[in-house]
């Protein structure tokens, strides 16, 4: 069906020190609802603008929507970002040279929100000590300023509640073929424990030895397993056996590695 413009109406203005973005609404004769953003220098140009859209947005519209149907051939690297931006369970984070966090995928804003390695403050991100910090800040301030722009740096930071350092790895970020000032700082993430215990089901653990999996997953001993499941110490000891047979690995180092990389795979 053509798309007539039925009805054209002022929506709002946005105001900067140069003039006004004044937002239009177009309704079709369909239904479909478009907003349309004109900056104009004066006020008084906005009856005219009604007059314009009324008249070239049917047309306008048809161009954009070829242009976004030949964009298609993007899909595949939209998707791929997509991934990285909001399904891998690896925090990225965009840093400049002086350390100020630009951007942040999901798993990192999750990452900073637990406060367990990095954190927000209102002067930075902060490391678990002010020595990290310094050293963390000055990594990415060296990465930035390297005199080779294929520049990979690998730290290791403090947890609060973890006895292992987590590897950071720093990379200078280029554009169109030039270094840039801007650092992607790049960690792993410990996998939800929830999606662990749905893993451990899964591959065909019961619900009990999937949650005794998890616990020993986290890195707790069959005592403090038993604690938080509130079973016998002695069952958690049986239920582990089922669940290194089950999973043919010889050791809870090699089940807990197994389950934890699998699980890194994507938040639920």
């Amino acid at each position: 069906m053509q798309l007539t413009a039925a009805l054209v109406e002022y929506f709002c203005e946005c105001e900067t020190e140069v003039g006004s973005w004044h937002i239009f609404k177009c309704t079709f004769n369909t239904g479909i609802t478009d907003h349309i953003a004109l900056f104009l220098k004066e006020a008084s140009e906005v009856k005219k603008a009604i007059g314009l859209i009324s008249s070239t947005w049917p047309i306008l519209r048809e161009d954009c929507l070829r242009d976004l149907v030949q964009s298609g051939t993007d899909a595949c690297d939209r998707a791929m970002l997509w991934m990285v931006a909001s399904k891998i369970d690896v925090a990225i984070l965009i840093m400049n040279a002086r350390g100020l966090l630009l951007r942040a995928n999901a798993a990192a804003k999750a990452m900073l929100d637990s406060e367990q390695v990095l954190h927000r403050t209102c002067s930075g991100i902060k490391c678990v000590n002010g020595a990290q910090t310094k050293g963390f800040v000055d990594a990415i301030a060296a990465c930035a300023s390297a005199s080779s722009s294929d520049v990979e740096t690998i730290i290791f930071l403090d947890s609060k509640t973890a006895s292992l350092r987590v590897p950071v790895t720093l990379s200078r970020f280029q554009h169109d073929g030039a270094a840039t000032d801007l650092v992607a700082v790049m960690m792993p993430t410990p996998p939800d424990s929830r999606r662990v215990e749905m893993l451990a089901r899964a591959v065909g653990l019961t619900p009990a030895e999937a949650r005794v999996a998890t616990l020993l997953q986290m890195g707790l001993s069959n005592k403090d397993a038993a604690r938080v499941a509130g079973l016998k110490e002695q069952s958690v000891s049986t239920y582990a056996k089922r669940v290194l047979n089950k999973l043919n690995v010889t050791s809870r180092a090699e089940m807990a590695q197994m389950l934890t990389w699998q699980a890194a795979g994507g938040r639920l």
